[in-house]
């Protein structure tokens, strides 16, 4: 199995570039969800702490769980364009793919399903973090 996987990455180089790109994506996640914070913190006035997630009421939960549930379709999300790029070299191995295939593959055709996928892995998993 790791000779395998020495032959993929030798082979497809390109394959290494999925985690900075989903790292980024991750960052602006964080990005979106801090500035919402802040947005629903400044029209909300109920004192003016920041960091008191009582000021936005339900804006906040649904903070949190757009939280949670994006970070699960980015996980998820690069674990298809991983295994999609993995697949392709070992069964189209003479056929050289680019690294956009299977974000194509993804956007196209199956993004329901990760968002779907992702939705139930994010909210079923809630119990076993709060345990």
């Amino acid at each position: 199995m790791l000779d395998y996987g020495k032959k993929f990455l030798t082979e497809r180089p390109h394959s290494f570039f999925y985690i900075p790109f989903f790292i980024l994506l991750a960052i602006g996640l964080i990005a979106l969800i801090v500035w919402q914070h802040c947005c629903f913190s400044s029209v909300f006035h109920g004192n003016n702490n920041f960091f008191n997630f009582n000021n936005t009421g339900i804006w906040e939960i649904l903070n949190i769980l757009e939280l949670i549930w994006g970070l699960g379709f980015l996980r998820d999300a690069f674990n298809f364009c991983v295994s999609g790029n993995a697949v392709d070299w070992y069964w189209f191995r003479p056929k050289v793919t680019n690294c956009y295939t299977p974000y194509q593959r993804l956007a196209c055709k199956h993004w329901g399903s990760v968002a779907g996928g992702s939705f139930l892995n994010s909210f079923f998993s809630i119990p076993r973090l709060i345990v």
